[in-house]
């Protein structure tokens, strides 16, 4: 076996990359990508940070039936995106089944503690939301409207209507913490990520 690489040229990269056209355009349009797919994994690592100090600075208890809510919401999202796969969450867990779900109750109690801090803080923010707050959790998950999101048989109103004030009170933790990484070590950090993801 032989490993052919095709040289990068203009002609190679309009054939592949109309859009960008030239290797000079290429290498631009692919470093923007780059930054911008670490600085999303940055700002969703920064969130998730914000929201486990939050939580873990307030004295939460979590009733069973909010736990057992959370459990089967998690149960369900990941039967469905196996099965649309083609696979059966039983065939592909095998014997490990119960070792499995005890997992997902652990990451349903963190998220039923989540929920209710959350709540409560958008309770004693005044925080509500609107049809733009559900629009704009519809484009954060990729669809084109709210309309296109509900159309799907996993979504139902109250589930975009609890996820949109979630992430609105959660916009509003990040908005107000006071965050110690200062920008000129998280630009550096973005440059030197991304040039290493290039070079590879």
């Amino acid at each position: 076996k032989e490993r052919s690489v095709p040289e990068l040229t203009d002609e190679f990269v309009a054939s592949v990359s109309p859009d960008d056209g030239t290797v000079e355009k290429y290498r631009e349009s692919t470093r923007e990508n780059l930054l911008e797919q670490k600085q999303l994994s940055i700002d969703n690592q920064r969130d998730t940070d914000i929201l486990n100090a939050v939580v873990d600075n307030s004295e939460v208890v979590c009733s069973t039936a909010s736990i057992d809510e959370a459990y089967d919401t998690q149960l369900k999202a990941y039967t469905n995106m196996l099965s649309s796969y083609g696979v059966d969450l039983a065939g592909m867990i095998g014997s490990d089944e119960d070792s499995f779900k005890q997992e997902i109750r652990q990451e349903a109690k963190e998220m039923a503690k989540q929920s209710l801090v959350l709540n409560e803080i958008a309770k004693q923010e005044n925080i509500t939301i609107d049809d733009s707050d559900k629009e704009a959790l519809a484009k954060r998950y990729g669809y084109e409207s709210l309309e296109t999101m509900l159309q799907n048989d996993n979504i139902d109103q109250k589930m975009v209507d609890d996820t949109a004030l979630m992430q609105k009170t959660l916009d509003f933790l990040v908005k107000n913490a006071k965050i110690t990484v200062s920008t000129e070590e998280n630009n550096a950090a973005l440059n030197t990520e991304a040039a290493e993801d290039e070079a590879e």
